[in-house]
C-alpha cells in the first residue's frame, strides 16, 4: 500500500489543472458518458485519491499491447499521466521514461528493456506495481515490422518496402526488420525486462491483450489491489466502458502460422488503410477547394457588377463635365456679346435715351 500524502480534500482530480491535459480530458470524457449512463457520482470515486495519495505504476515489456491503451484507462481512473506525444496512425504515445521521478504516477516505456538493467533496485522497488502487458508473440512482431513496412512503401520509391533489412544513417548499422528478427529482439529484451524487475524482488503483473480490453472483470481482478483505493470497481467499468472502443482492437489470433505470410497481409491493409484516409483526405480537400471555387465565382460576379457600376459612374461624370462645359462656353460667348454691346458705337449713342427712361424716384 502506498504512503499517504496530505492533499487538501476540496481538490477534483478530474479538474485539476495540475493534472495533465490528456488525464483532464480523458477524465471529463469519462465523466460525460458515465452520468448518462448510471446514478453513481464518479467523482466521488476519483476524490478518494486524496485520501489515499500518490501511486507510482510502471508500465513496460515488448508493446503494441495495449500499452498505450492501459495508459489512457488510468488517466481516466484519475492517474497523472504523461502528456507526452500521441500518434494517431500508431494508436500509441504517452511514453515516459521508467525512474525519471517525474510528477507522474504512471510511467510507460516500451524501451524500458534497453535501459532497465542500469537502474537501482531502490528506483525500481519505488513503484507500487510493475505492469507488464502481454499478447501473442507473433501478433506483437508483426504489428511492428508492419509499422516499418508500411512507412517505406509509403514513402520510398521502388521495392523497398520488401527488404529485410534497413538502415537509417548513410554507413550506419543494417537492421533486420522481419517480423521474425523482431520477435527474437522482443523476446530477448521481455526476458531481460522480467530479470531485472524480479530480481529487485518486484512482481510483475502480466496482464493479457486484447483480454483486458474485452473483459473488464479480468483486467479488474489484476488491478484492483493497485487502484481499488483510487477509484471503485463500479466508476472504473463505467471509465473502461467509455474508453476502449472494440472496433479499433486489432486482433489477429485466427491468423497464418506463417509470419511472412501475416505480414504481407498486414502491410497490404496498412496500404489500404493509408490509401482510403488519403483518399478521404482529399475528398475534403476537393470538397472545400469547391467551395473555395464557388466563393471566388461569386466575389468574381460582385467585382463584375462593381466594375460595370464605376463604369457607368464615370459615364454619368463624363457627360455632366461635357455639360458643364457647354454651359462654361455659352456663359462666356454672352458675356463676351454683352462686353461687345456696351463698346459700340450705338450703346453710346443711345445712353441719353437709356437714362430718360429709368423710373424716378
Amino acid at each position: 500500500m502506498p504512503n499517504a500524502i496530505p492533499i487538501a480534500p476540496s481538490i477534483n482530480w478530474a479538474t485539476n489543472p495540475t493534472m495533465p491535459m490528456r488525464s483532464r480530458l480523458t477524465s471529463d470524457k469519462f465523466r460525460a458518458v458515465h452520468e448518462q449512463t448510471s446514478e453513481y457520482n464518479f467523482i466521488t470515486g476519483l476524490e478518494r485519491a486524496v485520501e489515499v495519495g500518490r501511486v507510482r505504476i510502471a508500465i513496460a515489456g515488448p508493446g503494441r499491447s495495449g500499452t498505450s491503451l492501459l495508459v489512457n484507462l488510468l488517466a481516466g481512473w484519475g492517474f497523472r499521466t504523461s502528456d507526452g506525444p500521441w500518434y494517431d496512425d500508431a494508436a500509441a504515445g504517452l511514453e515516459a521514461r521508467l525512474g525519471s521521478r517525474l510528477d507522474l504516477e504512471v510511467e510507460k516505456d516500451p524501451w524500458a528493456f534497453e535501459y532497465i538493467d542500469r537502474l537501482d533496485s531502490a528506483v525500481l522497488r519505488e513503484y507500487d506495481a510493475f505492469i507488464v502487458p502481454l499478447r501473442r508473440r507473433q501478433d506483437a512482431a508483426v504489428s511492428r515490422a508492419v509499422r516499418d513496412r508500411v512507412q517505406r512503401a509509403l514513402h520510398h520509391e521502388g521495392d523497398e518496402w520488401q527488404w529485410d533489412t534497413w538502415g537509417v544513417h548513410a554507413g550506419g548499422a543494417m537492421a533486420a526488420t522481419t517480423a521474425e528478427a523482431v520477435a527474437s529482439a522482443l523476446g530477448k529484451g521481455l526476458w531481460d525486462l522480467l530479470d531485472t524487475v524480479t530480481a529487485a524482488g518486484l512482481q510483475p503483473i502480466i496482464l493479457h491483450f486484447p483480454r483486458f480490453a474485452l473483459d473488464f472483470d479480468y483486467l479488474w481482478a489484476q488491478l484492483e489491489s493497485v487502484v481499488g483505493e483510487r477509484i471503485d470497481k463500479v466508476a472504473a467499468r463505467a471509465a473502461w466502458q467509455a474508453l476502449v472502443d472494440p472496433s479499433k482492437i486489432r486482433i489477429d489470433t485466427a491468423g497464418p502460422d506463417d509470419p511472412r505470410i501475416a505480414e504481407l497481409t498486414a502491410v497490404v491493409d496498412g496500404v489500404r488503410t493509408a490509401a482510403r484516409r488519403a483518399l478521404l483526405d482529399n475528398s475534403a480537400l476537393l470538397e472545400q477547394l469547391a467551395q473555395r471555387n464557388g466563393e471566388a465565382d461569386q466575389l468574381q460576379a460582385e467585382a463584375e457588377r462593381l466594375h460595370a457600376e464605376i463604369e457607368r459612374l464615370h459615364a454619368d461624370v463624363s457627360v455632366h463635365d461635357e455639360q458643364v462645359r457647354q454651359h462654361a462656353q455659352s456663359a462666356e460667348y454672352a458675356h463676351a456679346v454683352i462686353d461687345a454691346m456696351r463698346l459700340s458705337r450705338s450703346w453710346r449713342l443711345t445712353g441719353p435715351l437709356r437714362a430718360l427712361r429709368r423710373p424716378r424716384h
